[in-house]
């Protein structure tokens, strides 16, 4: 990335839609409808995922989503296009009034088969079902004709420190000068009814949020350490 260039994540968001585009068209003759693509962090590791509903337009239309995980953006563009094709797989059956996924993650032969039919390998592990996804030569053709920008992804986020890293807190005395204090940071447990998700928030601090797989609100699970 130049120095001139504005720190902005536009350019991985205009490829990802740029690509959406296109890719929609595959799953003909079914019409997929294009989804709001944006890029947010995750409390359970993912990739990135597929959640209905979850925009409106100010013409009343209703929106999916299609998230991607910051921290996986430095990925080959090859494997962040596998993970768009996966996330468009769910898009396209839930269209279709088909449920290829549960509330933990597990992918259904419903997701299967659509996956195979739109050029992806399947694999099938003990906790996930068929999550486990990949790109057959076929398939990366296609994504080549596109001529994907590798360059529009050169921002990805770092991963989050480990909870133990110490923590300063600044502060600025009479001569303008910092003064560092260092001490370790209480955490409270929060997570969904579902149990789809968990977050470790600071102590004292309330988490507002609701889970995007079961819709609920977070609770307070665990005190602070």
């Amino acid at each position: 990335m130049a120095l001139c260039d504005p720190i902005s994540l536009r350019r991985a968001i205009g490829e990802l839609e740029r690509w959406a585009a296109e890719m929609v068209l595959w799953f003909k003759p079914q019409r997929l409808p294009l989804p709001v693509i944006t890029i947010q962090g995750s409390a359970r590791g993912a990739l990135g995922w597929f959640a209905w509903s979850r925009w409106e337009s100010r013409d009343a239309a209703i929106l999916d989503e299609i998230n991607f995980v910051p921290e996986h953006l430095g990925r080959d563009v090859f494997d962040i296009a596998e993970t768009l094709v996966h996330e468009l797989v769910h898009l396209a059956n839930f269209t279709a009034g088909i449920r290829d996924c549960s509330s933990n993650q597990y992918h259904n032969s419903h997701f299967q088969k659509r996956a195979l039919a739109i050029g992806l390998s399947c694999e099938r592990t003990p906790k996930c079902g068929w999550a486990k996804t990949g790109l057959t030569a076929g398939l990366r053709d296609r994504i080549v004709s596109l001529r994907p920008d590798a360059n529009a992804f050169d921002l990805f986020r770092l991963p989050p420190a480990p909870r133990s890293r110490l923590a300063a807190d600044a502060a600025v005395d009479g001569s303008g000068s910092v003064l560092v204090q260092s001490k370790t940071k209480k955490l409270a447990k929060w997570c969904c009814l579902g149990q789809c998700a968990s977050a470790w928030v600071a102590s004292g601090t309330e988490l507002h949020a609701e889970c995007l797989e079961c819709g609920s609100t977070f609770f307070r699970a665990q005190p602070a350490d």
